[in-house]
């Protein structure tokens, strides 16, 4: 019997070699484990934030920063944040995160370094002040040249979610008409006229008495002319050319862009009245429906009775018309 056992206690030792050691998983059996306050802090024998506090840790980032290592100094900064995220210190180091990455030339990790500052530390420091170094550091990503291989460009959109971001952060502030601008003016010149409607009408609306809102007006309609002109076809968007200007003339007649927008106002209108006497040919010569053909010439000379086309539809409306029967 007590060679069984032996046998027995050498096997389980074979199969579980820490199973019969003290303090061992095995004999804790279902002894929840619960995290110890090292493990909290994020200590580690090499790595780790100084296990002698906060004030020992700014010791060490100020050595770093001494010596030129800013990686280091980073990641022991974010160490002491992570550590004693209650401490007096720790929103000095959250800061010095981000100055360290402008420091370093990364002007998106430095903003979302101070982002990390306003939402997590509100109340303790200058908060105008570190909007105006959040809106330099988007202007910085805005205005970046990046060079490449017997190139340079830039990426103005990468700023977008910055100057987003700055809105949320101050969305009554007196430049917060400006960013929005702003975005929309990136959208257009990346050649995406739909979003940057959206922008401007948004702009528009929540800032109708802004200086940015006659900007926002006639930036809207180029972005509806290119829209006209990337689909020339597409009736809608020359009639929605048309109006923009329209709109822009009868809201800021005296701009300075008044005159060249009553042109382009003139131009698409009587596009949009080209677009009409075409699709009442189309309905009369191809698809033999004249009564759709005189609807669509009426409709012209109502809406477009100034127009270069007036006439034209005048006289093939009257060639349209039946003929009378004798009796």
């Amino acid at each position: 019997m007590r060679l069984r056992i032996f046998h027995l206690s050498v096997l389980l030792l074979i199969a579980h070699p820490f199973a019969l050691m003290p303090g061992s998983s095995a004999q804790a059996g279902n002894r929840s484990f619960e995290e110890s306050f090292d493990d909290r802090r994020g200590f580690r024998w090499f790595g780790g934030p100084s296990r002698q506090g906060p004030e020992h840790q700014w010791k060490r980032i100020e050595e770093a920063v001494e010596a030129g290592r800013t990686r280091r100094a980073i990641r022991r900064a974010a160490q002491l944040v992570r550590a004693w995220p209650d401490d007096d210190l720790a929103p000095e180091a959250q800061r010095l995160i981000g100055e360290l990455y402008i420091e370093r030339g990364n002007p998106e990790a430095a903003f979302d370094a101070y982002q990390t500052l306003i939402n997590a530390y509100a109340g303790q420091f200058d908060y105008q002040e570190i909007l105006d170094i959040q809106l330099e550091l988007a202007e910085e990503v805005q205005n970046r040249v990046i060079r490449a291989v017997f190139t340079r460009y830039t990426q103005p959109q990468d700023a977008i979610p910055l100057y987003r971001q700055l809105i949320t952060n101050a969305p009554h502030a007196d430049i917060t008409p400006e960013l929005m601008f702003r975005i929309g003016a990136i959208f257009l010149e990346k050649r995406k006229p739909r979003e940057a409607i959206e922008e401007f009408n948004l702009m528009e609306e929540r800032f109708p008495d802004s200086e940015f809102a006659m900007k926002a007006a006639w930036h809207r309609a180029q972005a509806f002319e290119r829209l006209a002109k990337r689909f020339p076809t597409d009736a809608s968007t020359t009639l929605s050319a048309w109006q923009a200007y329209l709109y822009f003339v009868n809201t800021y007649p005296e701009a300075e862009f008044a005159p060249e927008a009553r042109e382009r106002m003139r131009h698409f209108y009587n596009q949009a009245a080209e677009n009409q006497y075409q699709l009442a040919v189309f309905y009369e010569e191809r698809m033999s429906r004249p009564e759709a053909a005189r609807v669509t010439l009426e409709t012209l000379l109502q809406e477009f009775s100034g127009s270069d086309w007036a006439v034209k539809a005048a006289d093939r409306l009257e060639a349209l018309q039946p003929t009378p029967t004798l009796q």
